[in-house]
């Protein structure tokens, strides 16, 4: 006799999916040297995996105690997506007319929702067993939605083999507006000087007024990148980032504020108030620094991230008191 260990298998398995999504997002040029194989085609069949079973024993208890420990290995449910292939564009051989597709059930384990007899462009990873899989964090969509891909692939053969890059330097701090159409605005940094390095390139230039910049006609390979803006610093370490042939890289270029905030605090009789606390209003980090005498002048000087504003309280071991807005001269 036989049971379904369904509750147990679900309690082992605990699943969440995450795309780690560009803001700027991806376009066909850079998604085709990502993937094992792009194509269109009209999905065939659906077939669910089966349900994990295990053999019935004493009690329940002893079924939980013996299955729980394999289930919580066991790999993802996959179904399998047979699709009649309309045209391989990347990957396959021109002449393949079917191909089988892995993907997740969905939900949290970041499976592709396909429906029979509904036509889509694929884009699927190989894996180490040379069958393939695609998930909801591919551009794998509706082929009527794919006009800017197939357009690209379509004039792959006839491109010269020139790479780019395209950068948008953004603001982290900064609010995200919305384009309309469930877009959102990023917070751009226009006058931003980026760097690339790559085989036999070092070039410079300056983001626009949409903080966007190009680097064109550039040879395929590995390229180091790097930006600088008054007030601002680098937000994270870049890897060097791949460009293929006829190919090209959307780079988002996350930057933080990185200032100082500098001046004079003093009492209400005008003289300058030593040992007194001030607090910034930092939305992630607060953090506090003392003020010290220099020069006979009470002397604030904070580095600022993504602070708006200083808070001042007396400390105790003074007799000056500080005013409620202090007096910060800039």
């Amino acid at each position: 006799m036989r049971i379904l260990f369904v509750l147990g298998f679900l309690a082992a398995q605990a699943w969440g999916c995450s795309c780690a999504a560009s803001p700027t997002g991806t376009p066909p040029c850079q998604s085709a040297w990502q993937y094992g194989a792009v194509f269109t085609g009209m999905v065939l069949e659906i077939a669910d995996p089966e349900l994990p079973v295990a053999p019935l024993g004493a009690g329940a208890a002893e079924l939980g105690r013996r299955v729980a420990p394999a289930a919580s290995s066991l790999p993802f449910p996959q179904r399998k997506v047979r699709i009649k292939i309309a045209e391989a564009l990347a990957g396959l051989d021109p002449n393949q007319q079917e191909i089988i597709i892995e993907t997740g059930l969905g939900g949290g384990d970041c499976g592709y929702g396909f429906r029979r007899g509904v036509d889509y462009i694929v884009y699927a990873s190989k894996k180490p067993g040379g069958s393939f899989s695609t998930s909801i964090c591919s551009p794998t969509r509706l082929v009527e939605n794919a006009a800017e891909d197939l357009k690209y692939f379509h004039q792959l053969a006839n491109a010269p083999p020139a790479a780019e890059i395209r950068v948008t330097a953004f603001d982290i701090h900064g609010s995200w507006g919305s384009q309309g159409g469930g877009l959102r605005q990023m917070p751009v940094l226009a006058g931003a000087r980026v760097t690339i390095d790559g085989p036999g390139v070092h070039e410079s230039s300056t983001t626009d007024a949409a903080g966007r910049h190009i680097f064109p006609g550039l040879p395929p390979g590995e390229y180091k990148m790097d930006a600088s803006l008054e007030g601002y610093t680098t937000a994270m370490d870049h890897r060097p980032v791949p460009v293929h042939s006829k190919g090209c890289a959307e780079i988002a270029l996350p930057m933080q504020l990185d200032r100082k905030v500098s001046g004079l605090i003093l009492t209400r009789d005008g003289l300058p108030a030593a040992g007194v606390n001030i607090q910034t209003t930092d939305r992630q980090r607060p953090f506090t620094f003392r003020v010290t005498m220099v020069r006979s002048c009470s002397r604030a000087v904070a580095a600022i991230g993504p602070s708006r504003a200083l808070s001042v309280t007396p400390s105790t071991d003074t007799d000056h008191q500080a005013f409620p807005q202090p007096n910060v001269r800039r």
